[in-house]
């Protein structure tokens, strides 16, 4: 049995490093691995290219409202007010919809290995430990450049705290004991604090932790 699990493991290493060869060879050429049909805005047309759908003019609402100054969470209420779900029919959430606000798939471009998977089989935001490669006009955009440089920037003046509509209440132990301190059992990301059922009149709604990582 000890045989033949090394050389199963063997196998899965050998596998694995074919794999990286291969994405390589392709990150070389540009030639971008995409799974964009899971990207809310999009599908995959008939031709296997990817084109924007029904919820392209939701993506367009979100960045408009991002850019006169609205929180996430206030872009959040808004679209769950209006009925918008994901075709699995989930509610998007502040954390989603600020990492879509972010992405640069929606005006039309491409960051190749942006994730990764590491060496305890996670797949893991790339802050460097990797190279990348930036395809710029991959596919058609959902909003222009303008546009998102516009929400992104009032989006990181909201992070940096800097609004006139609201305080900015700066997270510490003292009020926030739990900040990096849970983590996801299943993939190790840390959790992200959300209130549920508070949009709702006379519902006060509950504390619940969410994983904020990217699963396979």
């Amino acid at each position: 049995m000890t045989v033949y699990a090394a050389f199963g493991q063997a196998e899965s290493d050998s596998a694995r490093e074919n794999g990286k060869l291969a994405f390589k060879r392709e990150m070389e050429e540009g030639r971008p691995r995409q799974a964009l049909e899971k990207r809310f805005g999009y599908r995959l047309a008939g031709d296997g290219s990817y084109i924007p759908d029904q919820n392209a003019k939701w993506v367009v609402k979100m960045y408009e409202l991002a850019a006169e100054g609205y929180t996430c969470r206030q872009i959040a209420r808004y679209l769950e007010e209006n009925g918008v779900k994901t075709d699995r029919g989930a509610v998007l959430t502040s954390s989603s919809i600020g990492r879509m606000i972010r992405s640069v798939v929606y005006k039309g471009d491409f960051i190749m290995q942006e994730h990764y998977t590491n060496d305890e089989r996670r797949i893991v935001k790339n802050r460097g430990e990797l190279p990348q490669v930036y395809i710029k006009d991959d596919h058609p955009r959902i909003v222009s450049d303008e546009l998102w440089d516009k929400a992104n920037e009032m989006l990181e003046k909201r992070l940096d705290g800097i609004s006139a509509n609201e305080p900015y209440l700066e997270l510490n132990d003292k009020n926030f004991p739990y900040r990096n301190k849970l983590y996801c059992a299943e993939c190790g990301h840390k959790l992200q604090r959300r209130k549920s059922g508070g949009a709702r009149e006379g519902f006060q709604g509950k504390i619940i932790w969410c994983c904020g990582g990217v699963k396979e």
